[in-house]
């Protein structure tokens, strides 16, 4: 049993960043510097959530708004079940503990602005109105699970609103304002409609026409204005909607610890004529915590966020805001790295977020991965997982970009994934992933968010701030193996000594010059010297030195030996029964047909070069007409005396002696050994 644990354990490492910690939501208490109550005690927002916590359930939280003195956020459990349809229990729940958002009693001058069903139930929005004018951005919404139970209320109503709603401007003149603002005469203009809204700006609101429009043609074609409503002729805003698609969200700009607050955006590449959140060169798919099945030729069961404003504004609570961080950040990645000339992820990559565990829907996902897929042949995909011991992994920005890094890689040179002879092309990978992940995040610490387990008891996170060195720092001491994630570290370390030096930017241009230069079967000498022939392109040199030096003090120096310098010696071969019903393994030489044979080699290494393999391959001869079925497996390599999984045998033929003739190779050498050894099938 433990020697099919050894196995499993070492001989199938995948790429993936994984990370740990929990986000808390934040909310203030009360006497923590609020604004005074409403217009009685009753109504008060203090009372209002005493009733609330009393009457329904005492685990009610508030997030308040300090300057409105309201409730933005109500979280943290769930109501008891309301009778009706779930916009009747909205509404109830509102009109109940209305003082606490700052609402009136009968909910005036809310009207509903759309239901959405979820997987958690229903989403109610409502949209605030002011003498029949609607408020732009003012919303509440309320989330309704499907035993109508209020589980979530998002406030960004506004108490209070005293604005004269009589416009000054006719709709015609605005129309005529709009279209001199986008620089347009009337005989262009194919399609023009307005809107009289209340724009709230800061503490105050102006009361505007937002006025649309539309001209003949296929660039620059429509533009958003806000035209005063009290002054003949003024624009409060313009902006292009149209040509190259753009839109607004909130991210973090790293993640939930190093950038707590969230962030408007501007979310580029946003594909025409849709209002989902996706673009030319990506789009999330959201599996919203619920899902363990996945099936990429069938797309139906995921959700895409979706704003005919074009924007995708969402709260920590809000399963969409892994969605916005997914393609915000993938899109500033594309933007950038195309800007400096790479071009081969111009398409759109798929992005699956919240993902559950695939055996178990109840259980978050602890991984995240990118993956090259037959119905994504062009960009592969990635995929971010809810967390289970790990918090959400599409939270954090490092996970993201470290993520992309590997598409970006894999789209430079598909064969490093494919490498056998060794396991510097998957450290590289994930030290390529630490790259993007730094420079982009702007610090040296790599999954403050993600690397930190939800109770705080393990830190995970990768510092690009290191002293390791090649080959004393390859191996993981807890492992006894190289693991690419802590072996990629060494190269971490080198690049952060080379931007203490050349700065960020030029930096991460001449490591994004180097990458392209890689071969498919790159180790960290490889690596030192891609770097210096990029700057020797890039800078004609001038930064040469450095770079060497940086590789150098991380022990990657002078000539590859690769594994030249290894010294092999093989002992017996030693044959196993294995029992796939109760994983157990028995040493034996005598077999009966159809039985799972393990077939293991000693083998002492000496003066080993570290994360190089051992690769076998496995011949079976027997007397007669005989086959077996099988597979092999390659396995690191160490030094001293240590036994080797090769292969699993099994037939439903063979009768008899069989000799086996076992040929093994180091890899990164031509080095080969032979061994034979007999088993018997009755």
């Amino acid at each position: 049993m433990s020697k099919i644990k050894y196995y499993c354990i070492f001989s199938g490492i995948a790429l993936i960043f994984l990370g740990a910690s929990i986000f808390s939501f934040l909310y203030q208490s009360l006497a923590n510097g609020r604004a005074i109550p409403l217009s009685s005690e009753h109504d008060s927002p203090e009372f209002t959530l005493s009733k609330l916590q009393m009457e329904d359930n005492p685990e009610w939280k508030v997030k308040w708004d300090k300057k409105k003195g309201i409730a933005k956020r109500l979280f943290g459990t769930k109501s008891k079940a309301f009778p009706g349809k779930p916009e009747d229990a909205a509404r109830k729940f509102l009109s109940s503990y209305h003082g606490l958002f700052g609402l009136k009693a009968d909910l005036d001058g809310l009207l509903i602005k759309k239901n959405i069903k979820t997987p958690l139930g229903e989403r109610i929005t409502f949209r605030q109105h002011y003498n029949q004018i609607p408020v732009v951005g003012a919303e509440v919404t309320v989330h309704v699970s499907d035993k109508n139970n209020i589980i979530l209320v998002e406030n960004q109503c506004i108490p209070n609103i005293q604005i004269d709603t009589q416009p000054l401007v006719e709709k015609d003149d605005a129309l005529r304002t709009a279209e001199r603002a986008v620089g347009i005469d009337e005989s262009r203009i194919e399609k023009a409609s307005s809107e009289l809204v209340i724009l709230p700006c800061g503490c105050e609101q102006n009361l505007v026409w937002r006025v649309i429009v539309s001209k003949k043609g296929l660039v620059d074609k429509t533009w958003l204005v806000y035209v005063d409503a009290k002054k003949k002729g003024w624009v409060l805003y313009k902006k292009k909607l149209q040509s190259f698609a753009t839109g607004a969200g909130t991210v973090y700009r790293e993640n939930p610890i190093t950038t707590p607050s969230l962030t408007t955006v501007t979310l580029n590449n946003l594909t025409d004529g849709s209002f989902l959140l996706e673009g030319n060169y990506g789009k999330p798919y959201n599996a919203e915590c619920i899902y363990s099945e996945y099936d990429t030729s069938n797309l139906s069961k995921f959700s895409t966020a979706s704003s005919p404003e074009r924007n995708y504004s969402y709260t920590s609570s809000d399963t969409e805001l892994t969605e916005v961080m997914s393609y915000y950040h993938v899109n500033t990645m594309h933007d950038t790295l195309k800007s400096i000339g790479f071009n081969s992820l111009d398409a759109q990559i798929p992005v699956f977020v919240n993902a559950q565990d695939p055996d178990d829907s109840s259980v978050g996902y602890d991984n995240a991965f990118y993956t090259r897929d037959y119905n994504f042949s062009s960009t592969g995909y990635m995929l971010f997982g809810c967390g289970n011991e790990l918090n959400n992994l599409g939270l954090d920005a490092d996970v993201i970009t470290h993520e992309y890094g590997h598409a970006v890689l894999d789209h430079i040179e598909p064969e490093l994934y494919e490498v056998i002879e060794h396991n510097y092309s998957g450290a590289i990978h994930e030290s390529t992933g630490d790259v993007m992940a730094s420079y982009f995040g702007g610090n040296g610490t790599i999954g403050e968010w993600g690397l930190t387990s939800k109770d705080g008891a393990q830190d995970y996170t990768r510092n690009m701030n290191n002293t390791r060195t090649y080959p004393d720092d390859v191996l993981l001491p807890s492992y006894g193996y190289s693991e690419v994630h802590y072996t990629g570290e060494i190269l971490n370390g080198v690049y952060w000594d080379i931007q203490k030096t050349l700065g960020s930017d030029t930096a991460f241009r001449v490591f994004s010059s180097a990458i392209s230069l890689l071969p498919n079967d790159a180790n960290f000498f490889d690596m030192r010297d891609a770097w210096t022939t990029a700057d020797n392109t890039v800078n004609n040199g001038a930064n040469v030195s450095v770079i060497e030096t940086a590789f150098a003090s991380h022990g990657i120096d002078g000539e590859d030996l690769s594994n030249e310098e290894a010294k092999l010696k093989l002992n017996k071969i030693t044959f196993y029964k294995y029992n796939p019903y109760t994983g157990t393994i028995k040493k034996q030489k005598t077999f009966q047909r159809g039985d799972y044979i393990l077939i293991y080699l000693k083998a002492n290494i000496s003066d080993l070069t570290p994360a190089y393999n051992l690769i076998p391959k496995v011949s079976l001869i027997g007397s007669g007409s005989q086959t077996f079925d099988g597979e092999s497996f390659y396995s690191e390599a160490l030094e001293g005396l240590h036994e080797y999984f090769l292969a699993y045998v099994v037939s439903y033929s063979a009768k008899g002696r069989i000799k086996v003739r076992v040929k093994v190779r180091l890899g990164g050498t031509d080095k080969v050994k032979i061994k034979t050894g007999t088993f018997r099938i009755r």
